[in-house]
């Protein structure tokens, strides 16, 4: 048991906590404008696309509509998972960013006294 407690010990001074952390808040801020980068270039395409409706011939139109739709379809799609990959991560980020630092972490030890880590 002891050597648990010292090799988890370990890993978790080696972890960083406070590191990871800080990491994880400057990804999260740059994650927040990129959002409301998308949201304006989401919003710039969908102008372009009534734009295209239009002022271009009703052929033309016909005979690009599968692409478009095929574009539009895999935009929406991206859109999805990227939204899905943001929410893991600020789950994560939100877990991680709360958790106390090495100082704070109480191990049990021999006799009920428990290891501080420091």
């Amino acid at each position: 048991m002891a050597a648990d407690v010292g090799s988890m010990f370990q890993y978790w001074k080696k972890f960083d906590l406070r590191r990871l952390q800080r990491e994880l808040n400057s990804v999260a801020s740059e994650l927040a404008g990129r959002q409301e980068e998308s949201d304006h270039s989401h919003k710039h395409l969908v102008e372009l696309s009534r734009e295209f409706r239009r002022n271009v011939p009703e052929e033309v139109r016909e005979m690009v509509a599968p692409v478009l739709k095929s574009f539009q379809a895999q935009v929406v799609a991206l859109n999805k998972r990227s939204k899905e990959a943001e929410s893991a991560f600020l789950g994560v980020y939100k877990q991680l960013i709360e958790a106390p630092g090495e100082s704070a972490t109480r191990v049990p030890g021999a006799g009920g006294r428990g290891l501080m880590f420091n």
